[in-house]
């Protein structure tokens, strides 16, 4: 445990972007969440009912995106450190005893980037308070002290993520050598095309989605079709476009197609998931936007 606290210190350069960004994604969860048990949003319009049936719907997909992200970024906290881990073992400390020591860390980490995210998503669920209650006309009283139920629930979205993580992480810890270690951060990711018909038959059924979701489906329908498509079509497309490269020694080697295509091969594998995620943020802000500016049609 001293020897973790130790390390936070040392390393708080490298993981000063960690801290910012766990605190910023769980102030954003805090607030959205504060704002699902708000008596004072649910009152507003007596279509808030549907409104709540998205947030929530929205709230499980920036859960899901979070949960990757926070995955992403321990990793690659894991891989910069790598060098320091094989220094432990080659000094004698167990496998088990350095995925305790990072366990530790993340524990430290964790609990201070929650801490601030909490205070900081107070200020922003007033923020985004304020913005609904502009929007609709209505008067703005500051909320003070913190929603039970919205914490709660922070809590369990955030240590469960946390848990699944780092528990992933650990077990990846135990079973790596000193030589892998040594050399993780200068390891690239290998391009892989594992089914290149389920890839296929993604990017197929991805295009059908999309037309399900444009021909007015239900509610529920269509948004689960629109993110059916986004992630089946980013994540298929990637598969084609590789395939055709390796197929094709004209495209290949044509000029320095073959250095560049290299150069971007360590982030193919998680290229398509990103840019989905992305696409898919800018969906549901559209979305949103849209579903807004009805309801503000609407209001009562």
């Amino acid at each position: 445990v001293k020897l973790a606290y130790r390390n936070v210190k040392r390393s708080m350069k490298d993981y000063f972007i960690y801290i910012i960004t766990i605190t910023i994604v769980v102030s954003l969860m805090f607030a959205f969440n504060s704002m699902m048990f708000s008596d004072m949003i649910r009152g507003m319009n007596s279509h808030m009912t549907d409104y709540m049936f998205l947030l929530v719907f929205f709230s499980i997909i920036v859960v899901i995106i979070v949960a990757w992200l926070i995955n992403y970024m321990t990793k690659f906290m894991l891989d910069k450190r790598s060098k320091e881990f094989g220094t432990y073992l080659l000094l004698g400390m167990e496998n088990i005893k350095i995925s305790q020591l990072f366990l530790y860390e993340n524990i430290l980490l964790g609990i201070v980037s929650f801490i601030f995210g909490v205070v900081l998503g107070s200020f922003i669920f007033q923020v985004l308070t304020a913005v609904v209650t502009m929007f609709f006309g209505r008067e703005y009283n500051v909320e003070i002290g913190f929603n039970i139920k919205a914490l709660l629930l922070t809590i369990g979205y955030y240590g469960a993520i946390m848990f699944l993580v780092v528990l992933k992480n650990n077990k990846r810890l135990k079973k790596m050598k000193i030589y892998e270690l040594l050399y993780a951060d200068k390891r690239n990711e290998v391009v892989k095309i594992k089914n290149v018909t389920r890839n296929c038959v993604m990017f197929a059924l991805s295009l059908i989605a999309g037309i399900v979701a444009l021909n007015g489906a239900p509610v529920i329908v269509t948004l689960v079709c629109v993110v059916f498509f986004i992630y089946s079509f980013y994540i298929g497309i990637s598969s084609v476009i590789i395939l055709i490269f390796l197929k094709s020694k004209r495209l290949k080697y044509k000029k320095t197609n073959l250095f560049i295509f290299r150069e971007l091969s360590s982030k193919l594998n998680t290229m398509g998931f990103t840019m989905g995620t992305l696409a898919l943020l800018f969906t549901l802000t559209l979305l949103s936007s849209n579903y807004a500016v009805g309801v503000r049609d609407r209001k009562s």
